[in-house]
This record gives C-alpha cells, structure tokens and sequence, in this order.
C-alpha cells in the first residue's frame, strides 16, 4: 500500500511541475483563468489529478463548452480533431451542437458569430485537413452523411455558408500568398466535391477557383 502511495506521489508531483511549465508555453492548452470555460484535461496526468480532487464533474453550458471548442479547434494540429471530438462526445451536449450552431468568433471578419467549420479557411494551410477529418466522422464512423450536409452548409450570423464565408474572403483579398491560395483552392475543391453549397454569394455555383 505504501508503494501505490509513493507512485501516486510521484505522478501528483510530476503533474505540478508539467502544467506549470505548459501554462506558458503550450499552444494548445486552455488557460485556467478564463472565467466560464471549463478546463478540459490535455494528458493522462491531469485526468488524474482531477479523479482524485472531485468526485463529481462540474456542469457547464453549452456556450461555456463551445467558447472552449472554438478556441482549440483554432490552436490544435490536425492529428489531435479526432481526440476534440472524443472530448466533446464526453459532454453532456450533442456533438452535432458544436458544428452546426454559430458560436465561434472568426478572426478575419469582426462582428459574425461563425460556425466551427467556417474557422478553417482563418488559417487555410494549417487546417485544410480538418474539413475531411470532419467529413470521415459522419459519413464513415457514424455513416450520417446528411449531418455533413448541414455542417458544410451550416451559416454564419449572416447568413453565409461556409463556401460563401470563403468567398467573402477571397473578395477582401485575405490570402496574400501562393501557398494560402493554393490551400484555399482545396478548401474551396473539398467542398464542392462533398456538397458544398453557396448560398449568398451572387451567381456564383461549384466549381471555383482564385
């Protein structure tokens, strides 16, 4: 019994001194200190840790969880969406929730509440893989290809799809480069491919390019 003891000791003093060192430099970890958002463990170390300090998990809203959401879904490497959605499935919230309704703050455009998706295109190169991990999530481990309908067409607070957000972008000339460019291209060409719609954006139909 003593051993065990002298492990967990180990593994509570190994936590103390990983999360103090994450809070300054871990891109993808959520502050403590943002009031409202629940922290959400990031390692096998910190799911201890909260085990052992409650018995019970605290409730938050579902705004709480999908302001906490959005800020990852923005910070997070591609091979770490998968692990997002595990997390989100362990709230008490749909997961379809968290990409169908608009509750994200887009970079580019101030003033819109986005859906999660539409966050894509802020950082195109970084996340043009996310839309297809997204994708294999409905249409093959959930075999619902009709929600990734409404989640590639879901809208904005005005009323843009996501290919319409796209293009709005594109028109206030947001990608300077060849290589965002070419990556909004496959954006734009994924889309498409999978059931893309415009929506708002004037006589403009699949396919596109810039």
């Amino acid at each position: 019994m003593s051993l065990f003891k002298n492990i967990f000791s180990i593994i509570l003093c190994l936590l103390i001194v990983v999360t103090a060192n994450a809070e300054d430099t871990c891109v993808t970890c959520t502050k403590k200190d943002i009031e409202g958002i629940p922290k959400v463990p990031l390692n096998g170390l910190e799911k201890v840790a909260m085990a052992v300090g409650q018995t019970e998990k605290p409730e938050y809203s579902f705004e709480s969880y999908q302001t906490l959401y959005c800020l990852k879904y923005a910070q997070i490497q591609k091979n770490f969406l998968t692990q997002m959605i595990r997390d989100i499935q362990e709230t008490k919230y749909p997961v379809d929730d968290f990409f169908l309704k608009a509750g994200c703050d887009p970079q580019k455009v101030g003033g819109l509440k986005s859906p999660m998706i539409h966050l894509t295109v802020e950082a195109p190169c970084a996340r043009v893989d996310f839309p297809e991990i997204i994708y294999k999530y409905y249409t093959i481990k959930r075999k619902e290809p009709k929600l990734w309908l409404e989640v590639i067409n879901s809208k904005n607070s005005n009323g843009e799809t996501y290919l319409d957000y796209i293009d709005k972008l594109i028109q206030k000339n947001s990608f300077y480069n060849d290589d965002s460019k070419a990556c909004v291209s496959q954006l734009v060409d994924f889309a498409c491919k999978t059931g893309g719609l415009y929506f708002k954006t004037k006589n403009k139909n699949c396919p596109m390019s810039i």
